[in-house]
């Protein structure tokens, strides 16, 4: 008995009908927890020390608001903006 290998039938765009396409591989993102962003800026902190300008503090928080799940970067930033020009809280 002598097996038959069935060759494909020629793969098409799903969207256009063209054969003229190749295989890619995409790139794939890994979702990290909230504490395992939290620890990567914890370890970026101790490698750098104490910020020494405005602009790597500024960054710090954002980051550290961004590592959390409610995404408060923006908030926090906004938030040191006002107590480095001495205003206090938003509105």
């Amino acid at each position: 008995m002598i097996g038959m290998v069935a060759q494909p039938d020629e793969e098409r765009c799903p969207h256009c009908s063209t054969s003229d396409i190749a295989r890619r591989v995409s790139r794939f993102r890994r979702l990290r927890t909230e504490g395992e962003k939290i620890d990567e800026i914890s370890d970026r902190i101790e490698r750098m020390g104490e910020p020494e300008t405005a602009g790597q503090m500024r960054s710090l928080v954002k980051d550290l608001g961004d590592a959390g799940d409610e995404g408060m970067g923006e908030d926090l930033e906004e938030m040191l903006e006002l107590d480095l020009e001495g205003k206090g809280e938003p509105d």
